[in-house]
């Protein structure tokens, strides 16, 4: 089984025509609602396609909850080990111009909770550092599973799951945080190397856009993104993160599963919102495959 700690939110994204700016009143007329969050849509995206999936998160019985709930049953996420916590389940404003975000999480302070959870296998687990203390102890509880991070932004107390990783896939926003600098081109490698010494095994950095960076063979190297006509980015670190976790079960090569998992990124921003954007398996591999043909 796979296992996937972390946030889960019910996303309210609204699409403007202008960007944000202060001292202005904004009328919203329309929003596309959708069940979100980083540990909620990867694990969305392994239960879609076929893997055996666990979400360890905090859903509750609310409105928002009882959607997600619903949403994640539907697509072959087991909910057996959930954190019972009796909070209100997390929701975020996403607000999208031009393909950019702007993102407004509304989420109460986590309560300390006595988790435990008894899996007979666990081969895989993702997190994205939210719950750091039950990642921490089912990193314990399960010392041969392939751990994987998703580091969406830098926070201190995160960091006892990023130095626990065999995979440490962090956002370029992580990277800065972290080293206290702005990564540009000049400063791919310099910021790289520093940022690798969190635990000194398999680091990944995220670019958005301009696709990631990685080291093969003691070299940092620059992958660039697939290009697609992107409309909303929501989301699609998330789905990287998802599909980076398939491709290990897969057993691909870290190269191979890093292209792959690029690919599924750059292709959910072609439509709105977050879970709602995850790939069709099928049409996935299609367009991965045409892609490799015509390279």
């Amino acid at each position: 089984m796979i296992l996937v700690i972390g946030q889960s939110s019910y996303d309210i994204n609204v699409e403007l025509e202008e960007e944000i700016s202060s001292d202005k009143k904004y009328r919203i007329e329309s929003t596309f609602e959708c069940p979100g969050g980083p540990a909620y849509n990867a694990a969305l995206l392994l239960g879609k396609w076929n893997e055996d999936v666990a979400l360890v998160s905090r859903l509750g019985n609310d409105q928002y909850g009882q959607v997600m709930k619903k949403e994640a049953l539907n697509n072959n996420v087991n909910l057996s080990y959930l954190i019972n916590d009796d909070s209100d389940t997390p929701y975020s404003h996403i607000y999208t111009y031009k393909g950019k975000r702007t993102i407004f999480n509304f989420a109460k302070k986590l309560k300390k909770i006595d988790y435990e959870c008894s899996i007979p296998d666990c081969r895989l687990i993702l997190s994205d550092g939210h719950e750091g203390d039950i990642t921490v102890k089912l990193f314990d509880k399960y010392p041969n599973a392939i751990k994987v991070m998703d580091g969406g932004s830098y926070r201190k107390e995160r960091m006892k799951v990023a130095e626990r990783v065999d995979y440490l896939i962090v956002s370029s926003q992580f990277a800065q945080g972290y080293t206290g600098r702005i990564l540009s081109a000049d400063t791919y490698e310099e910021i790289f190397n520093e940022t690798s010494r969190i635990n000194n095994k398999a680091l990944v950095i995220t670019l958005g856009h301009n696709g990631l960076l990685y080291k093969e063979e003691g070299k940092v190297k620059h992958m660039k993104a697939y290009l697609t006509d992107s409309i909303d980015s929501t989301g699609a670190g998330d789905i990287f993160h998802g599909a980076f976790v398939y491709s290990l079960s897969k057993n691909y090569s870290f190269v191979s599963a890093l292209k792959f998992s690029s690919i599924a990124a750059s292709i959910s921003t072609e439509k709105y919102g977050s879970s709602s954007s995850i790939p069709d398996l099928k049409e996935f591999y299609k367009r991965y495959e045409e892609y490799e043909n015509n390279k």
